[in-house]
């Protein structure tokens, strides 16, 4: 279990996301537009300031990147120089309001909400072909609004606010696993034995 000092009441804000890359740091995403790098032993912060005056909604970290969602698109920092790069506009990734993002080999997938001139679904990134897909209910997602993403083995596990999406990488295919129960799962989670879902007051 690890404790993290709150901050001064004058320095609060909401935080998004808590994602560990490595051993020895913690990496926080805040609403205000910042990054929060915890150093685990040292105890040393350090902040970083993300560009633009989107909505920050979502973080995964890699060995070479970090990725941020956000309501408008998704934003890339090379961890090394800490330069910044938008590939909704450079790369022409259509993709707003990420929920979601995680990766398995070269692909980066981008769980979405319906918005504005957004209908939600997943979004799948080659970051060496560059290529995109987008995933939506017609594709067999069961929900357009998803919350969470969870690599497992070699599926993709999308949980919306329909249940849960499953993505055979081998296959191609989405199936959805519909179930009252399961009505939104906001999170998904893998030990050595089985996949737990976490939903309102509830956990499968």
């Amino acid at each position: 279990f690890l404790m993290i000092r709150r901050p001064p009441r004058s320095t609060l804000f909401p935080y998004t996301t808590l994602f560990r890359s490595d051993t020895d740091r913690i990496w926080v995403l805040r609403k205000d537009g910042s990054l929060k790098i915890y150093q685990l032993g040292t105890g040393r912060e350090e902040t970083i300031l993300i560009p633009g005056e989107a909505q920050c909604k979502s973080l995964h970290v890699d060995s070479n990147f970090v990725w941020v969602g956000t309501d408008k698109g998704i934003l890339r920092m090379d961890k090394l120089s800490r330069t910044w790069a938008d590939l909704t506009e450079e790369k022409g990734i259509k993709c707003k309001n990420i929920t979601a993002i995680t990766s398995i080999g070269s692909v980066l997938w981008m769980g979405t909400s319906e918005g504005k001139d957004w209908e939600g679904g997943v979004v799948s990134y080659d970051t060496l072909t560059e290529e995109t897909n987008h995933y939506t209910k017609e594709d067999g997602l069961c929900g357009n609004d998803v919350t969470t993403l969870a690599v497992i083995e070699e599926e993709i596990w999308a949980g919306t606010k329909a249940g849960i999406g499953i993505y055979d990488r081998e296959k191609g295919e989405w199936r959805g696993v519909e179930d009252r129960k399961f009505e939104t799962i906001n999170c998904i989670a893998l030990d050595e034995s089985f996949v737990w879902m976490g939903s309102l007051g509830k956990v499968y």
